[in-house]
């Protein structure tokens, strides 16, 4: 008889004078210790029981560093014509998401070595979203820990930035 509350928030609506870039130049180099091809990234999905569709494969390349990742991201033929239809695009946003098993790809010295990256992990819990602008098409996606928090804690969590091509910030 109790009403359930799933969740709960504010939202503010403002206007952004300067949206933030990101140097993606610098954090290619940051993150470019290890590569990753979408091949080896949803293999290792496959391996781990998760089944993306075509519609969901928007991880182009996956560049891994110490504590850090940087992902180029691309919606998918299959759902191109989607992109005007959403603020936050669910399969550019789930390859955001995805793109967080970089992580533990970045943590490993090779691909055989998988311990960490072998059980799924499953994002409960938002405690601030900015959008400076609709979620691109083509775009990156740069995943690192929150301060504070490190690989190995019990509860991780993350700070995600999405960028379009000329690297100005679109969701936060």
């Amino acid at each position: 008889a109790e009403p359930i509350v799933p969740s709960q928030g504010m939202a503010e609506i403002g206007e952004v004078e300067d949206r933030p870039s990101i140097d993606l130049a610098a954090l290619q180099g940051a993150c470019g210790q290890k590569v990753f091809s979408p091949e080896q990234c949803y293999a290792l999905f496959d391996q781990m029981g998760i089944a993306y569709g075509p519609g969901h494969r928007v991880i182009e390349t996956l560049y891994a560093g110490d504590g850090q990742v940087l992902a180029k991201l691309n919606l998918p033929p299959s759902v191109a014509d989607t992109q005007a239809q959403y603020t936050l695009h669910p399969s550019i946003m789930d390859g955001a998401l995805q793109a967080g098993i970089g992580l533990a790809l970045g943590a490993q010295d090779k691909m055989t070595d998988l311990p960490a990256a072998s059980t799924p992990m499953l994002p409960f819990a938002l405690n601030e979203l900015e959008i400076f602008d609709r979620s691109p098409s083509s775009g990156w996606a740069w995943i690192r820990y929150s301060n504070g928090h490190r690989a190995g804690d019990n509860s991780q969590k993350l700070d995600i930035d999405l960028c379009d091509e000329p690297d100005r910030l679109c969701v936060r």
